[in-house]
């Protein structure tokens, strides 16, 4: 059973310049790992493809997620469109499995 927490675009992918050039394809698997010297937001959860960080996990949702963070929650590509502006370009699902 996979239960949804929440869909949205990866933030903040235009200021990680490695992460411009990453080819991404549907269910590609990702990584969260949370920004503790990050001075603007204590919740800050980056998203990375490897090693090369892509972005952050919006600010409004962060929270949420964080909540989550021990329960080996899951985080997957559902669209990518290297066409569009940064903030548009990749979709995301996190999930946890039961």
């Amino acid at each position: 059973m996979t239960i949804e927490l929440s869909i949205f675009y990866i933030a903040g992918l235009q200021y990680c310049i490695d992460g411009l050039g990453v080819k991404l394809y549907q269910d590609d698997y990702l990584s969260l790992r949370v920004d503790k010297n990050n001075p603007n937001d204590k919740y800050a959860i980056a998203i990375f493809k490897d090693d090369i960080k892509l972005g952050y996990v919006p600010k409004g949702i962060n929270r949420d997620i964080y909540e989550y963070l021990d329960n080996d929650i899951k985080i997957k590509v559902l669209k990518f469109n290297g066409e569009l502006p940064p903030w548009e370009r990749i979709q995301v699902v996190v999930f946890l499995e039961e």
